[in-house]
Formats: C-alpha cells, sequence, structure tokens
C-alpha cells in the first residue's frame, strides 16, 4: 500500500518493486532496483527517508525517518554495527559518547 500523508507522496523509482502487502507512506524516496517486501513497513510521515538504488528491505522491516539535524559529518566509528548489538546497546553507547 502506497499512501500520501501531510501533502507528502512516496516517490519509487520505476526499477523498483514494492509488495502490496507493504506499507510505504509520506516523504518516501526509494531508488532504482530496489525491493521492497510483504510485512515491510517504511515511514516518511515525522521526517523524510531516502532510500538508496539496490537495496532490498527485507520482510516485516521497519524503516523510520526520524526528526534531527544534522550537527556534523558522520564518524566511522558511529557506524560499526556487529550481529549481536542490539538498538539499546548502541544507543547506550551513542549516549556515552555525547552522540
Amino acid at each position: 500500500m502506497i499512501r500520501n500523508v501531510n501533502g507528502k507522496t512516496p516517490r519509487i523509482g520505476e526499477s523498483s518493486w514494492v509488495s502490496e502487502a507493504a506499507y510505504v507512506v509520506g516523504d518516501v524516496e526509494i531508488g532504482e532496483n530496489c525491493g521492497v517486501w510483504p510485512g515491510a513497513v517504511i515511514r516518511g510521515d515525522l521526517a523524510s527517508v531516502k532510500i538508496g538504488n539496490y537495496v532490498t528491505i527485507q520482510d516485516r522491516s521497519l524503516v523510520a525517518g526520524v526528526p534531527a539535524e544534522i550537527l556534523g559529518e558522520p564518524k566511522q566509528e558511529q557506524f560499526i554495527w556487529t550481529e549481536r548489538q542490539t538498538y539499546a546497546e548502541l544507543a547506550r553507547q551513542y549516549k556515552e559518547q555525547g552522540l
């Protein structure tokens, strides 16, 4: 299901595929050659979401835009994520580092 919200309509690349059982809403931009699988939710209701080319959003995934202000260039170490690390652990680390 593809829906507009707050006057914003998702923009989806012509070569991309979105399952009828997925939910894409609001200020969302999906690049070319992407796939959005059943049960996935991509929410651009609070902030924009930009998905590049050749990306798959797997079954039952949630992608949501979060309102934020960019304070500087990201550092590589901010994006190190291990398979066993949970979102709560990552958030705690960010808080400890003052990010």
